[in-house]
């Protein structure tokens, strides 16, 4: 991933050489990052957030959701208490939304998600 110690070990590094030259892969990762709005770090208020915003991007892959499955119970901070704040519904409502925005490009970029 984006914090790999390799530089050309990372996803988007390895994607970028399987894609070959018709692609370029830009990487908005940003390492402990949740898809839930409420999480410990948002990407949503991240500084990638904007800049993928502001992308022309024609494919965009998301992977997002190991740091929302962080639980008290578990030593970690409380992001998926299923309490109204944090849990499935609200990782699947921010999902969907990130998504939906993602469609509504000019580009209209094709979408994946991705397991984590």
């Amino acid at each position: 991933g984006v914090c790999s110690s390799a530089a050309d070990k990372t996803y988007p590094a390895q994607l970028q050489a399987l894609l070959g030259d018709g692609y370029v892969v830009t990487n908005y990762g940003a390492c402990g990052s949740t898809m839930q709005q409420h999480g410990d770090s948002p990407y949503w208020q991240r500084p990638q957030w904007p800049a993928v915003q502001n992308s022309s991007a024609d494919v965009v892959v998301i992977m997002l959701g190991t740091n929302d499955a962080k639980t008290k119970e578990g030593g970690g901070p409380a992001n998926w208490e299923n309490d109204g704040t944090t849990g499935a519904a609200e990782f699947e409502r921010d999902y969907r939304a990130m998504i939906e925005i993602f469609k509504g490009f000019e580009t209209k970029p094709v979408v994946y998600t991705m397991v984590p």
